[in-house]
């Protein structure tokens, strides 16, 4: 896994839309160290400990653009605002 990881990186690698400028930034890292000594619950930990997601998205309208509601996210789970 730590190679296809290492190989993806250039190219592949798959960035949530969920991402902030820091996210993206230590995603690779973050998801390397998980794969060589960690575990799915670390990098949880991790991504959430060090602010890498966005706090407020707005919601998609399924004919395009966006509501304006806000909705904050914590722990994987969107709450409203």
């Amino acid at each position: 896994m730590i190679e296809e990881i290492e190989n993806a990186r250039a190219t592949e690698l798959y960035f949530s839309t969920r991402f902030n400028d820091l996210g993206r930034r230590r995603w690779p890292e973050l998801l390397l160290e998980a794969a060589r000594e960690h575990d799915e619950h670390w990098l949880a930990y991790q991504l959430e400990s060090e602010g890498a997601m966005k706090h407020l998205e707005t919601k998609a309208k399924p004919k395009g653009g966006f509501k304006k509601n806000y909705y904050r996210l914590r722990s994987g789970r969107r709450e409203k605002v």
